[in-house]
């Protein structure tokens, strides 16, 4: 998990405690809620924290530090092609990242009914999605071919 990694660099704690300290606490009482509004500031922390990570990538990528010579040049895989990388047998820590990202989408899911149910009038919900749909691709073409 990105976070734990995080806090275990600042704080210095373990990160699987670090892991479990953030489950219990704030993000167990969060999931318990039965109203998601409460959820608005961090919801909208979350989705400024992707569009500076979005705008990071997108930059360095013109600025040639993902290029050959740039400064992050060395941590791409040198490998010329690209399944290469692929295996049925071996696990490595890409395989965790890949496990983690499957299962945190996943579980969003669990909330789409939830949500559902707290969208104002129910009329609105197409445009909603459309709209939240398009701006996820478009962001996601953005930073695909930076």
């Amino acid at each position: 998990c990105f976070t734990g990694d995080l806090l275990r660099q600042l704080s210095g704690v373990e990160r699987t405690r670090a892991i479990a300290l953030l489950t219990l606490f704030p993000i167990g009482p969060l999931a318990l809620l039965r109203d998601l509004s409460a959820l608005k500031h961090s919801t909208i922390a979350g989705l400024l924290a992707v569009a500076v990570s979005a705008l990071v990538i997108v930059s360095r990528s013109l600025d040639g530090s993902y290029g050959e010579g740039g400064a992050f040049a060395g941590w791409l895989t040198q490998s010329e092609n690209a399944l290469d990388q692929v295996s049925t047998t071996k696990l490595s820590v890409g395989s965790a990242v890949l496990f983690n990202m499957l299962s945190t989408a996943f579980m969003c899911h669990t909330n789409a009914v939830r949500a559902y149910d707290e969208l104002g009038p129910k009329h609105r919900h197409a445009s909603v999605a459309r709209k939240a749909f398009g701006l996820a691709g478009l962001l996601y073409g953005v930073v695909m071919l930076a």
